[in-house]
């Protein structure tokens, strides 16, 4: 699939976000927000490799699962769960922002980047209550 941004390789980009970041250069709102995009996919990413490992203790008998079980009631794995909220809201809300600039190309970058972090940071501050309810 070709791309419609072909002026740098992702990984010249991914290096010259880290190298602009370690000398403390001063970058724009939208790289902050793209580095954020990619580890909550990673994190994303993460939390499913070990969702199918722990639904597949369920194949190594009840005593496993059990165990899984009780594991999942302690409260960290419930903040955990909070902060697993957080960073698909923030990473659906970004995808989504993504998707407009792709099919709107003339919205404002940098404005339209703001409306969604503070669309996230809203709802995120909507789920702190469940933090307390835990």
């Amino acid at each position: 699939m070709v791309s419609l941004h072909m002026s740098v390789p992702r990984k010249k980009v991914l290096r010259r976000f880290v190298e602009r970041t370690l000398q403390q250069e001063r970058l724009g709102f939208e790289a902050y927000v793209w580095a954020a995009h990619r580890i909550t996919g990673l994190l994303l990413l993460i939390f499913i490799i070990f969702h199918l490992f722990t639904l597949s203790s369920i194949l190594r008998g009840e005593v496993a699962y059990d165990r899984i079980l009780s594991f999942m009631e302690s409260p960290v794995v419930k903040v955990g769960e909070i902060m697993l909220l957080w960073v698909v809201l923030f990473h659906s809300l970004n995808g989504f922002r993504l998707i407009l600039l792709n099919l709107f190309p003339t919205i404002n970058h940098k404005r339209f980047a703001y409306s969604i972090s503070i669309m996230s940071l809203i709802l995120v501050s909507l789920s702190i209550p469940f933090i307390i309810w835990i």
